[in-house]
């Protein structure tokens, strides 16, 4: 009967324990849980500002490759400009000279 009582009461300790160790387990477990929650909804923020600055960055290229044609098209409009300007020079002072050359042949 003592014996049985003995058994009886660690069986009771025994289980008291693994309830005590399984409420442990719960309560970590909801703890570990909700913090996985928490980093899911991070990652997510992070797949999202990621893919935003991904679509940023591919405007800015654009942009970039954009500005690169139009001075292309710039340098060559100069260029062209200074070559008319060049030959508009040269035609008006060999004008000018002819003419000063025609001058001095009246006098």
């Amino acid at each position: 009967n003592e014996a049985n009582k003995k058994e009886r009461d660690l069986a009771k300790n025994d289980i008291e324990n693994i309830d005590r160790a399984l409420s442990e387990l719960l309560y970590t477990s909801n703890i570990m849980s909700s913090e996985l929650n928490k980093l899911c909804e991070d990652k997510k923020a992070l797949e999202s500002k990621s893919k935003e600055i991904s679509e940023k960055l591919a405007k800015l290229e654009e942009k970039e490759e954009l500005i690169k044609h139009l001075e292309e098209i710039y340098n060559d409009q100069i260029e062209e400009l200074e070559e008319k300007a060049y030959d508009s020079e040269k035609y008006l002072t060999d004008q000018i000279k002819k003419t000063e050359q025609e001058i001095s042949k009246l006098k």
